[in-house]
């Protein structure tokens, strides 16, 4: 009877092993996952709160920039009800400060889902592993931050 089970246990062992790795990387992941969708509200937090207040010190926009480089395939989106001469300058003043999103990766318009006298700024990113977990449930463009942020006058 012995020799009918040997070898039992090394593949039962087996088969935990992987299904508690398979779960251990699966948190994980889940976990870079929340990290980056935070980071990237975090970062959309504070462009807002920039474009809306008018100004930021050098700190604050060498501290997104360093955000943002981080981020793969980062682009900005910046959206406004309407056009208006002052948020227009505004929102070129601060895109001019981003070189980390700079060219085709900054979008700047109209929108008339936008409450009037708000901005709304949308940040995505790719994700920072082509293979995981995140990536067979989540779109190629997770890492995302939408704010929406009333302008000061």
């Amino acid at each position: 009877m012995r020799q009918k089970n040997r070898g039992q246990a090394t593949v039962e062992f087996a088969f935990v092993v992987f299904l508690f790795f398979m779960l251990l990387f699966a948190v994980l992941d889940i976990g870079i996952y929340a990290f980056d969708k935070m980071g990237a509200n975090e970062v959309a937090r504070e462009v807002a709160r920039i474009v809306a207040v008018g100004s930021a010190d050098a700190t604050e926009l060498e501290k997104i920039n360093s955000r943002l480089q981080g981020m793969k395939q980062a682009k900005l989106r910046l959206n406004y009800y309407e056009a208006d001469a002052d948020l227009a300058n505004r929102l070129l003043a601060v895109a001019a400060k981003l070189p980390a999103v700079s060219g085709g990766n900054l979008q700047l318009g109209a929108d008339s889902t936008v409450t009037n006298g708000n901005i709304r700024v949308c940040l995505t990113a790719a994700p920072r592993f082509k293979i995981g977990f995140a990536n067979l449930l989540l779109p190629a463009e997770f890492s995302s931050g939408n704010v929406e942020m009333r302008l000061e006058n």
